[in-house]
């Protein structure tokens, strides 16, 4: 658990199942994977529970899962943290946060998801709050499920698809694939 101030938790695969508690300050919780292939899913309590996952905290805010959605594949109970960054480090991951942060000390700009130069992909369909994502896709043949927003930022070599109102974002060599069919394009980067 942080102290007072800033504070940075970080989980790196095998580290079993933790609760992570911030308290005072702006404080960050970084996920570290491995070179598998990773799914995490970041959950608001209530869709935790929904999930079926038992045992939580009572003062859990934010549930973390790895390769599945059961009690058994929590990796993290979060509580007063207000940034979240996740780093799968290769294998393909997908990252999919789930449900309405808004009632958490999740701060709105801070969900940070750095992939790999392995085919990653975010899926943002089930994202009910307006916490903006930023996936820093690093490479790979990567993807995003769901409609972008605004405030959601993909990156892939410098380019950010989120200023051009992106709604599906497909990464290729060189390309950057974007948009609803109206306004298809692709951009080098």
């Amino acid at each position: 658990s942080g102290l007072g101030g800033d504070d940075t938790l970080t989980w790196h695969v095998g580290g079993g199942r933790d609760r992570l508690d911030g308290g005072d300050g702006v404080d960050t919780v970084e996920i570290v994977g491995d070179a598998s292939t990773e799914h995490y899913r970041i959950y608001a309590r209530a869709d935790a529970l929904a999930a079926g996952n038992t045992g939580l905290n009572a003062n859990t805010e934010i549930v973390i899962t790895r390769n599945g959605t059961d009690t058994a594949s929590v990796i993290a109970e979060l509580d007063n943290i207000e940034e979240i960054v996740m780093t799968g480090m290769g294998g393909g991951d997908t990252y999919e946060p789930i449900g309405d942060f808004s009632p958490t000390s999740l701060l709105p700009n801070t969900i940070t998801l750095n992939g790999s130069d392995a085919n990653d992909t975010l899926n943002i369909s089930a994202l009910a709050s307006q916490h903006r994502v930023v996936f820093h896709t690093n490479g790979g043949d990567d993807s995003v499920v769901g409609e972008l927003r605004p405030i959601d930022v993909v990156e892939g070599g410098g380019f950010s698809a989120a200023q051009y109102g992106a709604a599906e974002l497909v990464m290729e060599t060189g390309i950057a694939q974007y948009g609803p069919a109206e306004r298809q394009g692709d951009f080098l980067f």
